[in-house]
């Protein structure tokens, strides 16, 4: 659902998921536990503010 909704975006914001999915990605592949639940809690926040509340604070 939250895929469809982001394709109806901005170039601008569908460069942010990206973003925070890169972020992800990397905390993980470095074996940085913290990091890696850091950028996955930061995430999940702005993908609620996004579908919910519009543009991430």
């Amino acid at each position: 659902m939250t895929r469809g909704l982001s394709l109806l975006h901005s170039e601008s914001r569908l460069q942010l998921v990206q973003e925070e999915h890169l972020l992800i990605v990397i905390a993980i592949k470095e074996g940085d536990s913290a990091a890696a639940r850091t950028a996955m809690k930061n995430h999940l926040n702005n993908a609620r503010i996004r579908m919910f509340e519009g543009t991430p604070r």
